[in-house]
């Protein structure tokens, strides 16, 4: 901590000029005493609704740099229930903090919105979005998005090549640069629909000063009908150090139908993503769903390597506290990561949901150590015991803290409310130097049932101050 920014002297000693060791002794004790602020605001910078019956805003949340080159980080939200009212309607709703929400035009009604990186290497940030309609498709936008204009035109469009029940693009994300050209790849889910007979795959699909190519230059592919591989993606960051970076799968379903789940690292290289896994996890218990959530966590203990989360959100221990769901951390280094996690919580109560939502939540606390963000979304919890809630946890030299710095919950309106069904670092909104969250609640109601909402939540104190 910084002694300009938390040196509190003991008041004896400025009344009485004391320069003594028992005045240090006593200042320490001072500081010690005062209790440090939650690293983040608990009422929201901005919020906004879908106004909207079934609009379902805030389904899926991301950051995407700066996209308006006012110096702050730009949040994009899709609003995925508009898309029964086909063209000329906004499907995305892009947050700047110099021009708050502004409808962007782009996305067709996107349910996925993920941060690409630099796939055609011009400097700025782009956009991949998922399409779910009977037209399923993935589109990349190129950066910087026109703000508050009605752009429907891809950059970048791959349409799914067999019948629609393969759930082309059920899943997102920028992959890094993971064969070392200087451009920044994207991965795609397609994990098959139930009753498929289907493995599922994974695309990696590589960047250029073109732009993506439309041909995937590696396919992975699932090892068990129906486990859902493909269902969540996500760039690892480099776990290993070696300069490429990785990717992760999750398969929810694997062992089907008891429904155990699995997680699976995939190492790049300079000929790109190994089709062979370097590393799994998974859980010996029913309906567990170990990867319904994977993300990379950052650099949680500061060490040079990048560290991933798994969440299983329907994980029980004991079985009296069914779905209370668990998220764990696994720690990269010079040899990958971890068999063991060095960080793992659980929900703490039946149908908690934990887990369910995890992502890097940046440096809230501008400490050096990257930390995380999960949600736990209890909606689905008939006897509505527990609110819907979304918790930061802390990084350190010894990695994640366990318990958390910040919770925000919210009581339950119905059964489908959704706080915390989507989570994820925000960059740094307000330009203080820590980075702040985004949280998406797609079925909270206020005057129109089911329309959504969003919430950008900023650090409660800068680097500087």
């Amino acid at each position: 901590m910084s002694p300009t920014r938390d040196w509190y002297p003991s008041r004896h000693c400025i009344a009485s000029g004391l320069r003594s060791v028992a005045c240090i002794v006593l200042t320490v004790l001072s500081l010690a005493a005062k209790p440090l602020p939650p690293p983040l605001q608990t009422s929201p910078i901005f919020t906004q609704e879908g106004n909207r019956i079934d609009a379902w805003l805030g389904y899926s949340v991301a950051t995407i740099g700066d996209q308006d080159g006012d110096g702050h980080s730009d949040v994009l939200t899709t609003v995925p229930g508009f898309s029964d009212l086909f063209s000329g309607q906004p499907c995305a709703l892009l947050y700047s903090p110099t021009q708050g929400f502004q409808i962007w035009g782009g996305a067709h009604c996107a349910a996925l919105v993920a941060d690409a990186g630099d796939v055609n290497g011009d400097g700025h940030r782009d956009l991949i979005a998922a399409i779910r309609m009977e037209d399923r498709r993935v589109e990349i936008y190129f950066g910087p998005l026109d703000v508050g204009q009605n752009d429907f035109q891809p950059d970048w469009v791959v349409r799914t090549s067999s019948a629609t029940f393969d759930m082309f693009g059920e899943s997102v994300a920028g992959a890094g640069d993971v064969n070392g050209d200087g451009f920044d790849d994207v991965i795609v889910g397609v994990p098959g629909a139930y009753g498929s007979g289907t493995n599922g795959q994974a695309l990696i699909i590589l960047g250029s000063a073109l732009g993506p190519s439309t041909t995937p230059a590696t396919v992975l592919e699932g090892t068990w009908p129906e486990g859902r591989f493909g269902q969540t993606v996500a760039g690892a960051g480099d776990v290993n150090g070696d300069g490429y970076d990785d990717v992760l799968v999750g398969a929810p379903w694997y062992f089907n139908p008891q429904d155990y789940g699995a997680a699976y690292l995939y190492m790049g290289g300079p000929s790109g993503i190994s089709n062979v896994p370097a590393w799994s996890t998974s859980v010996t218990m029913n309906s567990a769903w170990t990867g319904q959530a994977v993300a990379s966590a950052g650099d949680v203990n500061g060490d040079g390597f990048a560290d991933v989360i798994v969440g299983d959100n329907s994980w029980r221990m004991p079985t009296s506290r069914g779905g209370e769901g668990h998220a764990a951390v696994f720690l990269g280094s010079a040899n990958g990561l971890a068999t063991s996690p060095s960080w793992s919580v659980y929900g703490g109560s039946r149908n908690a949901g934990f887990g369910r939502a995890a992502a890097s939540a940046g440096d809230v606390n501008c400490d050096g150590y990257s930390d995380v963000i999960v949600g736990s979304w209890a909606s689905f919890d008939p006897n509505r015991l527990t609110n819907d809630r979304v918790l930061v946890f802390l990084g350190s030299a010894t990695g994640l803290k366990t318990s958390p710095a910040w919770t925000v919950s919210m009581p339950q309106v119905d059964d489908t409310l959704g706080f915390g069904y989507a989570v994820s670092s925000a960059g740094d909104v307000n330009g203080d130097g820590s980075d702040d969250v985004v949280v998406g609640c797609p079925w909270c109601a206020n005057d129109q049932a089911k329309e959504g909402r969003v919430f950008v939540y900023t650090s409660t104190r800068g680097c500087g101050t």
